[in-house]
């Protein structure tokens, strides 16, 4: 009987112990909108101030081995969402071309995005480069990810709640599999209406 409860414990820890590491991977995500391409999300969070909401915008991958004009057409953000996501680009790597000393595919390669009204004036307008020095790697649990933040960390200075996103690949990374995501982000008091 005693061996029968070590084994249900044992089973019951394990199982609340892959809740809480699905909870923390963010398995517990929620869809609150879509607005064009773009798809927003709000997502359970461990640690968080009382009365603030994060809300994350998901938009599709870009291929950065082919040069080219993509556009990503953002509509009717939420009204308590509009001129607040942070954003930024992140692309997966072989944990080979983390070190230092490691010459990438992808390290000549160059973007220009740009935030755009729908009548056709650049809200904001940055190039990347993806030199080695010009970024952050971090490990996830899909493995390694280089981050670039865009706009030094504030809301980008677009407060429509319709836009368009251009990303221009200028010079195209050389691995023909390279991708970047866009994703953004908005840590905000909790609407009233929410």
């Amino acid at each position: 009987m005693k061996r029968f409860r070590d084994i249900t414990t044992r089973s019951l820890f394990a199982a609340l112990f892959t809740v809480l590491v699905n909870m923390l991977a963010g398995g517990c995500c929620s869809i609150v909108a879509h607005s064009g391409d773009a798809k927003i999300l709000t997502c359970w969070q461990l640690m968080r101030s009382p009365g603030m909401q994060m809300f994350y915008m998901e938009l599709p991958t870009i291929n950065i081995s082919l040069a080219g004009t993509n556009i990503f057409r953002v509509r009717n953000l939420p009204k308590h969402l509009k001129g607040q996501f942070v954003y930024s680009l992140s692309m997966k790597v072989p944990d080979s071309e983390t070190f230092p000393s490691a010459q990438p595919p992808w390290k000549e390669a160059q973007i220009t995005l740009a935030l755009r009204n729908l009548d056709g004036t650049e809200a904001f307008k940055q190039t990347f480069s993806f030199e080695i020095n010009t970024n952050q790697y971090g490990q996830r649990a899909t493995g390694w990810n280089v981050d670039w933040g865009l706009g030094l960390n504030h809301p980008a200075p677009i407060e429509d709640s319709s836009f368009d996103i251009v990303v221009v690949v200028d010079h195209p990374s050389l691995r023909r599999t390279d991708q970047i995501s866009l994703d953004g982000y908005a840590y905000i008091h909790k609407p009233q209406d929410y």
